[in-house]
């Protein structure tokens, strides 16, 4: 943003100015858009801005609406500020639904607004067109269209209520559980003058909940006195700071952790001898103490929790999960409250309790017993894939093994694979904090739009997307690729290609393995055929692409890959492995 000069408040200024206005109080830098025909009254304030010299908001264009809310919630996720999102009335809105949907049950702040009309050409010098009454227009606007996928919704249906609505959107974004928040505007109101007595001055700031004492006093005890302490994390790296405060937890406790499921950030580091893997089950069965930090779902099923009567502590910023159906895992003790307070405290009082028992030696076993278990567990990892280094088609642990090889550590993943995931956490090793995410929600099709908001917020970072084939095909590619061509924001994305989607056929195999699928071999949904070479989409859009077909063409690839991406070029790298079959763990 340039640095703003002082503003002379005239008394009224038009909608336009005055939504621009607040995003500037709230401090949101960009504002992410594939733009429509009812948003000219913010776009000719935009211009005055940056002609007068006053601070502003950068306009990012895309394409399609779902690369725009995907880049929305991935600049979110590292940067942790506010975005604004300008979409086009119901159709837009509908576009960019399951985006929205991700950013919500991944708690990422921004305010979406969807333009509309309310006159519709009756109103003199405001005629939106003809194609809004007859084509454009949803019963109950776009506001109705959105209320599952977002925390608070609401209309403009006055001048005069504008720049408090959208305060108010602002301000329920940003507190916590964060999340995107909706404003439905109609043209008619951004080209309206709206007094500057109705602007708030200062933003707003949300409270923050700290946990109670009592309750982490509770907690800390239970984890000094444990036997077996067990900690499963899911969420905790959302702020890469909480890595360093997990680790002088877990090893002041020499507790094992665990990553449940799909540890969707770098929630500790992956190298350290504590980190016992993706499997939560194997320690939950002799665990007496179990804590749950930031956990969407620690085991499965839910109703086979932990054996042997175990205490189980939850410690959550979002204990409510009120944008889930059920949540009915085991919780005897509840911790609320943002999770970084909750680490430091819990971290202290284990501390002073630890002085006052003085005996460490059961601690010192566990360290040292643990750790064997992590070398063993990555030594094993190390075999498979050296085992599997000659297979034809490429054999994906070996593949993961080369790309963690050639990748430095500090190279910034987005992983939207499914049934190679386990691979990629196993060997493309993450461990410093925010270099690894996953997508929390199921959808596929955001990864590589989630990858470019990561570059807007950290423009130094050289980021990597590593994306199925079936993902690929959901992802909206042709404008990724040319947001990359027109903006110079260059990737560094990897398909993993297996030709088909596992999850199809695995599907089909679990209930019925002895089926006629099994003796047709056919297999309905699965398939991804014929396969064209993606690669060549690459130097369509001025970037690089490469296909890899034989295991002793990756390294040079990749290395190759990665110095046209850090030339400023992104790139494209199809990656051929064996056909998609249900091995592999996804």
């Amino acid at each position: 943003m340039t640095q703003p000069k002082a503003s002379v408040r005239t008394g009224t200024r038009q909608g336009g100015d005055a939504f621009l206005e607040v995003l500037r109080t709230y401090g949101v830098e960009h504002i992410f858009s594939s733009p429509g025909s009812e948003w000219p009254s913010v776009w000719d304030g935009l211009a005055r801005l940056r002609r007068e010299g006053v601070a502003h908001p950068d306009y990012l264009s895309s394409r399609h609406e779902e690369l725009t809310l995907g880049m929305a919630t991935g600049y979110g996720r590292v940067s942790g500020r506010l975005s604004a999102v300008l979409l086009h009335t119901g159709v837009g809105t509908l576009h960019g639904a399951m985006a929205l949907r991700a950013a919500l049950h991944e708690h990422v702040p921004m305010v979406v607004a969807a333009g509309e009309s309310n006159a519709f050409g009756e109103d003199a010098g405001l005629d939106p067109g003809s194609q809004w009454l007859r084509s454009l227009v949803d019963l109950g606007g776009p506001e109705r269209l959105v209320l599952p996928y977002v925390k608070w919704s609401a209309t403009v249906n006055n001048p005069a209520s504008l720049p408090g609505m959208l305060e108010q959107a602002c301000r329920v974004a940003v507190s916590h559980p964060q999340g995107p928040t909706f404003l439905s505007v109609p043209m008619e109101v951004l080209h309206t003058e709206v007094r500057d007595d109705l602007l708030a001055r200062a933003a707003l700031e949300p409270p923050r909940s700290h946990p109670d004492g009592a309750l982490l006093d509770r907690a800390a005890r239970a984890l000094v006195e444990a036997r077996s302490p067990l900690i499963i994390t899911e969420l905790a790296g959302r702020d890469p700071g909480n890595v360093a405060r997990l680790v002088a937890l877990a090893e002041g406790l020499a507790a094992p952790v665990v990553e449940a499921q799909n540890g969707n950030f770098v929630n500790f580091p992956r190298d350290h001898p504590l980190h016992q893997g993706y499997a939560a089950r194997p320690l939950m069965d002799q665990a007496d103490c179990v804590v749950l930090l930031a956990c969407r779902g620690p085991w499965h099923p839910p109703s086979k929790g932990p054996a042997g009567g175990a205490t189980v502590i939850m410690v959550d910023e979002d204990p409510g999960k009120a944008h889930l159906p059920l949540w009915p895992y085991q919780v005897d003790l509840c911790v609320s409250g943002a999770m970084d307070v909750a680490l430091e405290g819990l971290f202290h009082r284990v501390q002073v309790l630890l002085v006052e028992r003085g005996d460490g030696a059961a601690r010192a076993e566990r360290r040292e017993r643990l750790g064997a278990a992590h070398r063993r567990e990555r030594d094993g990892w190390q075999l498979e894939a050296r085992g599997a280094s000659a297979a034809r088609p490429i054999d994906p642990r070996w593949a993961c093994q080369v790309i963690g090889e050639v990748l430095p550590p500090d190279v910034v993943i987005m992983d939207e694979t499914t049934t190679h995931r386990p691979f990629v956490q196993r060997y493309v090793v993450r461990s410093l904090p925010g270099t690894y995410h996953a997508k929390v929600t199921g959808g596929l099709g955001t990864g590589m739009c989630m990858a470019l908001g990561i570059k807007v917020a950290q423009p130094e970072r050289t980021v990597a997307c590593f994306v199925g084939d079936g993902a690929f095909n959901y992802n909206p590619v042709t404008s990724v690729l040319g947001y990359m061509q027109e903006y110079e924001t260059p990737l560094l994305t990897v398909i993993f290609n297996n030709e088909g989607y596992a999850a199809m056929k695995s599907a089909h195999l679990r209930y019925y393995p002895e089926g006629f699928g099994t003796q047709t071999g056919v297999f309905y949904g699965h398939p991804i055929a014929p396969t064209p070479d993606y690669s060549a989409l690459a130097p369509v859009f001025g970037g690089f692409g490469v296909r890899v077909t034989e295991p002793e063409q990756l390294r040079g690839a990749m290395e190759q890959a990665l110095g046209e991406v850090r030339r400023g070029r992104f790139a494209l790298v199809d990656l051929r492995l064996e056909p998609a079959d249900i091995r592999g763990g996804g």
